[in-house]
């Protein structure tokens, strides 16, 4: 028997070869998991495949069989032979089509969108402060809560801070600790006057409280803070 290379074009045994080639090419499609662009060929697009490979396969070894042993007249092999060609080429139209049909249908990747950085949204709110605890005028002891309002500070990023000048020291303000800002606006810190003894007791001092952007330091100091948002009127107090 002649192999398939070995046959010349024209020859009755041309397409029944063609029909083995195309047969074998369908099933090794059908069973190959191959991708193109991350793209595999559905289940039922292989079974498909697969059975054309099969008719084709069938056709293609029978009809070579045939024509090979000389079973089939020459008229009856050429209206045969145009038939036969004209259902490869239909089969192969089909195929083509299905493997199409997965190429078309890529799977969805989702793509990474690029966000900027947000646009900051300007604080409108008008910030304030005031003290409620202890008032202008009155008395304290050595160890103090003060306490008051606010407006604007609680979650935008403002600090408060309370500054006490003993009168006795000219220009010296002490820093002390940041106040502690609540949701409902109110604010807390707690505040030592002079010495735990005697020893202050009837010393004054000036008290007031800021809203700043700034982070400060605990402690002295003589340079009034910068980018102060808010403040109150100093109030004067006395140590008992």
């Amino acid at each position: 028997m002649k192999s398939i290379l070995e046959i010349q074009p024209g020859s009755p045994l041309q397409v029944p070869s063609l029909y083995v080639i195309a047969g074998l090419l369908f099933i090794f499609t059908s069973l190959t998991k191959f991708s193109i662009y991350n793209i595999e060929i559905e289940v039922f697009n292989q079974t498909l495949l697969l059975g054309f490979g099969v008719i084709s396969l069938v056709i293609g070894t029978t009809t070579y069989f045939l024509v090979y042993k000389s079973l089939l007249d020459l008229e009856r092999w050429r209206k045969l032979n145009i038939f036969l060609a004209f259902v490869l080429i239909t089969l192969s139209c089909i195929a083509a089509m299905q493997i199409g049909i997965v190429i078309e249908k890529p799977a969805q990747i989702v793509q990474p969108i690029a966000l900027g950085r947000p646009t900051p949204i300007p604080n409108t709110t008008q910030v304030g402060i005031n003290i409620a605890h202890p008032t202008n005028g009155s008395s304290v002891t050595f160890y103090e809560t003060l306490y008051g309002n606010s407006t604007g500070v609680y979650g935008s990023g403002l600090h408060l801070y309370v500054l006490i000048n003993p009168v006795a020291t000219n220009d010296i303000w002490w820093v002390l600790p940041e106040a502690e800002v609540y949701f409902d606006s109110t604010w807390k810190v707690y505040a030592q006057f002079g010495r735990s003894g005697q020893e202050d007791v009837g010393a004054k001092y000036w008290v007031t409280s800021i809203v700043t952007s700034d982070v400060l330091y605990t402690g002295p100091t003589t340079i009034y803070p910068s980018h102060v948002k808010a403040f109150t009127k100093p109030i004067l107090l006395t140590r008992v």
